[in-house]
C-alpha cells in the first residue's frame, strides 16, 4: 500500500505539471482489485505489466486492464528474465503476439545494454553470471544476434496482423460477406490465437513454460500465411 501510495502521488503531481511527457507505470496486476491500485493505473498514460504477471491473472484484472486504452491510455507489456541465452530466440517473438491478441501497442524488455557489466563474448564474468541484452555486446563493437533477430520478427509479425485488420476493415466496408472478406476475417479472428494456443500446448506438453526451448514454428508459419494473403490483396507493394 505505502509504494501504490506513493506511485499515485507522484503520478497525479506529475501530470498536473505537464502533458508534454508520458507517464509510464509497470503496476503490479494484482492490484487493480483494490481502489488505490486502480486510482494509480488511472494516473498514468502508458500501463505495462509484466506479461508473465499478466498472463495467470484473472479475467476481471486482464479485463481492467484492456478496457483501459477505451479511456484514452495505452497498454505495453514488459518482459525482464534471463539470463538471454538461456532462452530460445522465440522467447522475444512471441510476445508481440500477445500484443496484439490483448490489444497492446508497445513491446518492452530489459534490456538492449545489460549485460551485467562483461563482454556478452564472455558472460561467465557478468554480474550475477547473467546477461539481458539479446545483441552481443562487445568492448568496442555490438553484433546481431539470432535473440535480436527473433525481436525483428516479433515486431514484424504484428506489422502483418495490422495489415490483415486493415484488410478486414476494408473489406467489410466494400464487400462485406464476399470470399474474400470471409477468408481474410477467418484469418485475423484464428490465427493469433491458434498460434498462441499452440504456443502453450507446446509449452505445457515439453514442461517447458519459461519458454526455453519454443519454437519459432508456429509464429512463422502463421506469418507465412499471413503474407500470401496481403501479397494477393497488394501485390505491387509485397511482390519480392
Amino acid at each position: 500500500p505505502s509504494s501504490l501510495q506513493a506511485s499515485y502521488r507522484y503520478g497525479k503531481a506529475f501530470g498536473a505539471g505537464t502533458d508534454e511527457i508520458l507517464l509510464f507505470t509497470d503496476p503490479a496486476v494484482h492490484s487493480v482489485t483494490t481502489e488505490l491500485g486502480r486510482l494509480n493505473v488511472e494516473t498514468y498514460d502508458v500501463i505495462c505489466p509484466h506479461l508473465t504477471n499478466f498472463l495467470p491473472a484473472s479475467e476481471e484484472e486482464q479485463t481492467y486492464l484492456r478496457d483501459r486504452v477505451s479511456y484514452g491510455q495505452q497498454l505495453w507489456f514488459y518482459n525482464c528474465q534471463g539470463p538471454t541465452r538461456q532462452f530460445d530466440p522465440s522467447h522475444y517473438r512471441y510476445q508481440p503476439w500477445y500484443c496484439f491478441v490483448h490489444g497492446a501497442t508497445g513491446s518492452a524488455f530489459w534490456s538492449f545494454s545489460d549485460a551485467g557489466a562483461a563482454t556478452s563474448w564472455n558472460e561467465y564474468t557478468a554480474i550475477g553470471y547473467t546477461s539481458y541484452t539479446p545483441l552481443y555486446i562487445g568492448e568496442e563493437t555490438v553484433d546481431r544476434s539470432k535473440h535480436w533477430e527473433a525481436a525483428i520478427e516479433g515486431v514484424q509479425d504484428y506489422e502483418y496482423l495490422r495489415l490483415l485488420a486493415g484488410l478486414v476493415t476494408r473489406l467489410e466496408q466494400t464487400e462485406k460477406g464476399s470470399a474474400r472478406h470471409r477468408r481474410a476475417a477467418n484469418l485475423l479472428a484464428n490465427t493469433p490465437t491458434m498460434v498462441l494456443k499452440r504456443l502453450k500446448e507446446h509449452q505445457e506438453t515439453s514442461g517447458d513454460t519459461r519458454m526455453h526451448r519454443s519454437e519459432s514454428a508456429f509464429a512463422e508459419q502463421a506469418r507465412r500465411q499471413i503474407l500470401r494473403l496481403l501479397a494477393e490483396e497488394y501485390p505491387s507493394t509485397l511482390a519480392p
